[in-house]
């Protein structure tokens, strides 16, 4: 370096190998640095990903990522940015047994997407069908009660029109 035959002890050539690696990998800029980057990510793992622990739930089943989003992530976010994505939702198919696609994704709630689970009991009174969650809030008492009166055997409309006992 001292003769100005060297212009760097070494580094300079690390810094530029992995410039080149990156920029190999990356063709978007996104990657590490937004939490929708994670969100793609992980949505193509649980489909793709045998060793994921959530496969059998997603790709086990069938559930694949549309072509547009599978190999471009790119597209993925300006679909979400313009769907109404924001830091605190988390993408959810609104038939679960649908894949993941614009037509049948959304950006949804920790409480929506409990709410769309297929271990879910949905139960259907004159024509409106609810979770057993969505059913106590929608009659002001507990799941718990809901629960009981299940397993006791009372029907749909018994459920719905006894009102939960007051404690004295």
């Amino acid at each position: 370096m001292k003769s100005g035959l060297t212009e760097s002890c070494g580094c300079l050539n690390i810094e530029l190998s992995t410039q080149r690696i990156n920029e190999h990998r990356t063709k978007h800029g996104f990657s590490n640095k937004e939490r929708l980057y994670e969100t793609w990510k992980n949505m193509k793992r649980r489909c793709y990903d045998k060793n994921n622990k959530r496969y059998e739930n997603y790709g086990g089943k069938g559930v694949i990522v549309c072509s547009e989003w599978l190999s471009d992530y790119l597209n993925f976010r300006e679909w979400a940015l313009s769907n109404g994505y924001e830091s605190n939702l988390t993408i959810d198919r609104m038939n679960v047994n649908g894949n993941y696609e614009p037509k049948n994704c959304r950006w949804a709630t920790a409480k929506q997407q409990a709410n769309n689970q297929t271990r879910n009991r949905i139960l259907t009174h004159e024509g409106i069908s609810r979770t057993m969650s969505e059913w106590a809030v929608h009659l002001n008492v507990t799941y718990s009660t809901i629960n009981h009166r299940i397993q006791r055997g009372w029907n749909m409309e018994r459920i719905v029109n006894t009102p939960m006992k007051k404690c004295n």
